[in-house]
């Protein structure tokens, strides 16, 4: 069922349903009723669809062949595609349609159709050079030259083509190879999260990278060459190294004849990390504004953007303009996927901006100003914990605290003592790693506070050992300390004293 709410999605994008490869003219079909139904959102699994089109009863292997029939016609239809301004930009229709004539060249060749399939390649030649596409450079170079050889026998011609075959075979030869070095840095920093400990891979990484240096830079090639530099620099927490590498990658892009915001705009959030991390935050905020009208509402980096600068004006301090961003983010109708990568991460936010509001870190007159379109519930909120159950080091860390803060404004003294248990077998589960050392001392403070009986004195002393450890590991912004210190421990600390006053 995910292959056709894919393929439905592409087409429904696309507006092919109008074209009568999906559908015929009567749309009581049971073909009609299936993408109807799945471009509605009104079925998600196998079962629910053979339910709504065959009487119990019928055998589900009259489902299964309709299935069939109905793939086949939608992978049919995505070769009609013709994308437009407002669904690709001008290197993503370049790409496309390069795509397109290897697969219609290939088509006519095995219909022997070998002059039309060649002209067909002359024009994809020019796209593909012009845009860096240096995988379709080598295929229809290589394309050319065995025309040359083979069909019209131009020895001349067949040097010609087989000379720029061999130059961009080896461009993308150095393309892979830092693609690979730049995935098995990928695989290790999400899936572990201790890429810093991976020592030897990091060494690894640099050695290989010296080695893959070139003079033609294509797009592909800046895009993992510099991204992995950052990986390994991120890693080590060289910050300024990072931004002296994203400064690099975009003055490379920037000398491109073409436009290549998404890929730019990946280097300058990398930016907008480093700069939280040193707590430069005015040129954070510069990054914001250059973005902040530039991508569709439905996009990811329109997500992502706001994700990043609520961060940067948290850390800053600037509680006020938290609650412009979730309004900002709330008032958003747009409907995408991209908003629901992002969305639990909003949620846990928004959480927070309303405890800084109950302890007064924001203004009443503010609040009145900039009003949240839908009101907080903070019992459904508490409720919701199991959701993120699967997420033992991440948002589930911060929903936690979030809880015991709460209560401790609310003076329900009981029900944190109820959770002490609780809290100290989460910390001896999930948290004695290195990356959640310091939320392991900041939750073992909480349980301090409860062993001092809420008394801010004695809490304080209590704590002390353990506050000194935290504070002398830095907060890593570029690894998992955005997800999980929605505002810093070494802010929030003081925070859970005043309410212990």
């Amino acid at each position: 069922m995910k292959v056709l709410q894919e393929l439905v999605s592409i087409v429904t994008r696309h507006r092919i349903k109008k074209i009568e490869v999906i559908s015929n003219i009567n749309n009581k079909t049971k073909l009609n009723k299936l993408y109807s139904a799945i471009e509605s959102h009104k079925i998600n699994s196998d079962e629910q669809a053979f339910k709504l089109l065959f009487n119990e009863g019928e055998s589900i292997e009259n489902y299964y062949k309709l299935k069939y029939r109905f793939k086949s016609r939608l992978l049919n239809t995505i070769l009609v595609i013709n994308p437009t301004k407002k669904t690709m930009s001008s290197i993503e229709r370049a790409y496309f349609q390069c795509n397109r004539i290897w697969t219609i060249s290939n088509i006519l060749n095995s219909f022997g159709a070998v002059k039309t399939s060649t002209d067909l390649i002359a024009k994809g030649i020019r796209e593909a050079e012009k845009y860096d596409f240096v995988d379709y450079c080598m295929l229809f170079y290589n394309s050319m030259a065995m025309y040359a050889a083979l069909n019209i026998q131009d020895r001349k011609a067949f040097e010609k083509y087989t000379s720029k075959y061999h130059f961009y075979k080896e461009i993308f030869d150095n393309e892979n190879e830092v693609i690979q070095i730049y995935c098995r840095l990928m695989s290790s920093y999400q899936n572990l999260r201790s890429l810093e400990k991976n020592t030897g891979l990091l060494e690894e990484s640099l050695e290989k990278l010296k080695t893959h240096e070139i003079s033609t830079e294509t797009i592909k090639y800046i895009r993992f060459y510099y991204r992995s530099y950052c990986l390994i620099y991120l890693a080590k927490q060289h910050y300024e190294q990072v931004i002296d590498v994203c400064n690099k990658a975009i003055e490379k892009i920037e000398q491109k004849k073409f436009q290549l915001t998404n890929t730019k705009y990946g280097y300058e959030i990398l930016l907008m990390q480093c700069f939280i991390q040193l707590k430069e935050y005015e040129k954070g905020e510069i990054i914001f504004k250059k973005y902040e009208n530039l991508f569709p509402k439905n996009s990811l980096n329109w997500f992502s953007l706001r994700y990043y600068y609520f961060i940067l004006a948290i850390h800053s301090g600037n509680y006020s303009q938290c609650i412009s961003i979730m309004e900002d983010i709330s008032s958003n109708r747009e409907t995408s996927r991209a908003a629901s990568v992002l969305a639990e991460n909003f949620q846990v936010f928004e959480a927070y901006v309303h405890f800084l509001i109950k302890i007064g870190k924001i203004e009443v007159e503010e609040i009145k100003q900039k009003q949240h379109n839908r009101p907080f519930r903070l019992g459904r909120f508490l409720n919701e914990v199991p959701h993120f159950s699967k997420d033992k080091r991440g948002l589930n860390i911060s929903i936690l605290i979030l809880q015991v803060l709460f209560l401790l404004h609310d003076h329900k003294y009981s029900q944190i003592i109820d959770r002490t248990d609780a809290l100290n077998q989460y910390c001896y589960r999930y948290l004695r790693k290195d990356e959640t050392f310091r939320s392991n001392c900041f939750i073992k403070m909480l349980i301090k506070m409860v062993e001092a009986d809420f008394n801010r004195i004695r809490t304080e002393r209590y704590v002390d050992p353990i506050w000194k450890k935290l504070q002398a590991v830095p907060i890593h912004v570029a690894e998992q300390g955005i997800e999980v210190e929605i505002i810093p421990y070494e802010d929030l600390w003081p925070m859970v004293l005043e309410m212990l006053d």
